[in-house]
């Protein structure tokens, strides 16, 4: 039984071979698959219709099988594996781009220096003195016989616009600082006293009448 099925399929396989040399069949595949059917024992199976589907002539040994995909970053490579691995699962995270760098700080601007103290404007002088009446009075603050010192000390005391001026007394020079000129002494008496209020002062002012100051202005002229 095996042998003449044996000699079957060598009959069939001569044809064949027989009808390749002759140039009697249709196409090279179909020959091939005459002699894969003849070896295989199996009958060949024509595709007609829902049997020519992509799938059924596809290998689908895979079919259903999942893979796992592990990367680093997006610019690396993917690995990918049939086993899920919990280990390899990281978060994909952007490389570090460089920051900016910042822009210098402005350069602070210099404190500024604070403006000497304005030197205190002289108001009239001997020649003021000498133009009012005799008998006014006047308040003499202080005497020195240097005119910057006489300015300083105007200057410490809150006087912007200081009235002095120079005389001759004793044999020397002189130059007399005047907190005003008035027309009478209790004029002069008030001044005088309103101004020690808000001073502490080491040399105390006194009242004077303006006739002997005028004569010691005019001894310095």
């Amino acid at each position: 039984m095996a042998t003449s099925r044996s000699l079957t399929h060598y009959g069939r396989l001569i044809s064949v071979l027989s009808c390749l040399l002759l140039g009697g069949c249709s196409t090279l595949n179909n020959t091939f698959d005459a002699i894969g059917g003849m070896i295989t024992g199996k009958p060949q199976q024509d595709c007609e219709g829902d049997n020519c589907s992509g799938n059924s002539l596809l290998d689908s040994g895979n079919e259903g099988e999942t893979w796992y995909c592990y990367g680093v970053s997006k610019e690396d490579g993917w690995e990918c594996q049939s086993k899920a691995d919990p280990a390899r699962i990281v978060a994909i995270v952007p490389k570090n781009e460089a920051a900016p760098e910042a822009a210098p700080a402005p350069l602070a601007a210099p404190a500024p220096v604070p403006a000497a103290p304005a030197r205190p404007q002289a108001v009239g002088g001997g020649e003021t003195i000498l133009q009012q009446p005799a008998n006014f009075y006047t308040v003499q603050l202080i005497a020195l016989q240097e005119e910057q010192n006489v300015l300083e000390y105007a200057q410490l005391n809150g006087i912007s616009y200081p009235l002095y001026a120079k005389i001759r007394s004793q044999g020397s020079n002189w130059h007399v600082l005047l907190l005003g000129i008035y027309p009478d002494k209790q004029a002069a008496q008030k001044a005088k006293e309103e101004w020690e209020k808000t001073k502490t002062l080491k040399i105390k002012p006194w009242i004077r009448q303006l006739g002997p100051l005028q004569e010691a202005i005019r001894l310095a002229l």
